[in-house]
């Protein structure tokens, strides 16, 4: 394989790679962000946390349904020495949570920043073990 090929196809495998990580966290988030004190969510009331259990409904993250957690998309973009990735959720409620919306009395509870946060701080190791993976 000449060089170029080999850039080629190591820039496609740290973007698989830093995908597949970044939307791994966000679920993570999504499931479990009650229980991550980094992100430090403000708790459901106490009245919204009986119902859920009462109902099995999940109080440890933003999963009612489970329609959130299956809206979470990732694209793709390489463009010469550009790489873009892009997480985002298309439910129609998600923005809400990651913002706040007083309007909605939905305080802010960010799942998609801090786990962009998260893995740009883990790049280095995500190259590494991709060029670990190509040598």
């Amino acid at each position: 394989m000449d060089y170029e090929q080999w850039v080629k196809e190591f820039k496609e495998e740290v973007a698989r790679e830093i995908e597949k990580e970044l939307t791994a966290e966000v679920d993570d988030n999504i499931r479990y962000g009650f229980q991550k004190k980094k992100l430090g969510w403000k708790p459901l009331s106490k009245d919204y946390q009986h119902y859920k259990k009462k109902e099995g409904r999940n109080t440890k993250g933003l999963i009612y349904h489970g329609a959130l957690l299956k809206a979470t998309d990732s694209k793709v973009n390489i463009e010469g020495k550009t790489l873009g990735i892009k997480v985002f959720n298309n439910m129609n409620y998600a923005a809400d949570h990651e913002f706040g919306s007083k309007k909605k009395n939905i305080p802010k509870r960010p799942f998609i920043k801090p786990a962009l946060e998260k893995t740009q701080k883990e790049l280095p190791k995500i190259i590494e073990k991709v060029v670990k993976r190509m040598i």
